[in-house]
């Protein structure tokens, strides 16, 4: 019981960070094209 809370600790946390690092991402590249289309 204990080894399958921990398993599903670690790809919950897996999942999360991997998801917050998709979207700061996603908000980095809009925040690219704003500087182009400033730019242009």
């Amino acid at each position: 019981m204990l080894v399958t809370i921990t398993i599903l600790a670690i790809l919950f946390t897996v999942a999360f960070m991997s998801v917050t690092g998709f979207l700061k991402k996603s908000r980095d590249v809009s925040r690219f094209e704003n500087l182009n289309r400033m730019n242009f």
